[in-house]
């Protein structure tokens, strides 16, 4: 009777968090929709900022967010599954490899996304796009800059651990009786792979291709450094070419603003009357610290009604006020409040 209790009690919990994501969410999509609705034109799609970024549209932005996940899918998932493939299929589980390449993943997947983009900016562009240029363009500035290009190799490498434990997972989930029959009927390992295992497994591969897409369209940090502009009057035609990016033009939109009035923090609202009244009424409850403070206040106050103390104030308020005086007399010089 308890476990059942205990049981139900679970999975009324349970329920309760999967209530409160939902509706969270729900929220969350109905303020966009609500707020967001009457402001998205035809015109706001297919049109280019103006004025500064406060009139037009993101087409830019989307294009070029378009263009990165593009090129970072086409990078990514080859090299994704083919880790994966080898992990699942050919890896000795004792080996030195597999151990180090194995921490490396691990290793790739708990690196911040800054770090991503310094990394991006230090080898894609300056190494490898100087090198190209170097080589090939006799050291003019072509490739060893931020592009298209390098944002979305920077972005494969941020995707990679995702793309390589979904497809891992989903290999995995094949069962071992389908290679076992493929090889009694005398297949190759490859053509098990490639005709048994992977047609299988197909969900699973979309589905860290649909994992690494959300997070490299989701991501802003690294490629601030390689590749993103703030504001560009044409679309990027090449691979050298920088980009808008709809992630980083948000950015920008919400923390940019032609009116700095409407930037400054708010005014601090005055204390009326009744807080006051509650704030007297709560001073003699304080904590630790408010024994010192009296402690400080009462000594101020010894202080003060000294005569050598009273005497030296007086003094230096009239030495202020000579030195007032002195400077409102001297010819073309003038006191400022």
């Amino acid at each position: 009777m308890k476990l059942r209790v205990l049981d139900r009690g679970f999975v009324a919990l349970t329920g309760l968090a999967v209530l409160i994501i939902a509706a969270m969410l729900a929220v969350i999509l109905g303020n966009i929709v609500r707020n967001g609705w009457v402001k998205v034109t035809w015109e706001f799609l297919t049109a280019a900022p103006r004025q500064g970024m406060t009139e037009g549209g993101v087409f830019p932005a989307i294009y070029g967010t378009v263009l990165l996940v593009v090129l970072m899918t086409i990078f990514v998932v080859p090299f994704g599954v083919c880790v994966a493939i080898y992990f699942s299929e050919y890896a000795n589980r004792e080996s030195g490899l597999y151990r180090w390449t194995r921490q490396a993943v691990n290793n790739l997947a708990g690196v911040p996304s800054i770090v991503f983009g310094l990394f991006g900016l230090g080898f894609f562009v300056q190494f490898v796009g100087g090198g190209i240029d170097k080589t090939f363009f006799g050291g003019q500035l072509t490739y060893g800059q931020p592009a298209l290009i390098w944002a979305a190799l920077t972005m494969s490498v941020l995707t990679l651990p995702v793309v390589i434990v979904s497809v891992e997972e989903a290999l995995r989930a094949v069962p071992q009786a389908y290679r076992d029959a493929s090889y009694a009927l005398g297949a190759t390992r490859s053509q098990t792979i490639f005709r048994v295992v992977l047609p299988d497994a197909l969900s699973g591969i979309l589905t860290g291709g649909v994992l690494a897409v959300s997070r490299g369209t989701g991501e802003v940090a690294p490629i601030l450094f390689v590749g993103a502009a703030y504001y560009l009057p044409h679309l990027p035609t090449s691979p050298n070419d920088q980009f808008m990016q709809l992630g980083y033009h948000i950015y920008v939109l919400s923390t940019q603003s032609p009116n700095v009035e409407e930037t400054k923090p708010q005014e601090p609202r005055r204390v009326g009357p009744a807080r006051r009244a509650g704030a007297a009424l709560l001073g003699p409850v304080g904590g630790s610290q408010r024994p010192a403070e009296q402690k400080r206040h009462a000594a101020f106050r010894r202080r003060a009604a000294t005569p050598v103390y009273r005497a030296g104030a007086s003094g230096a308020a009239g030495g202020a006020a000579d030195g007032r005086a002195g400077l409102s007399a001297r010819p073309g010089l003038h006191r400022q409040d």
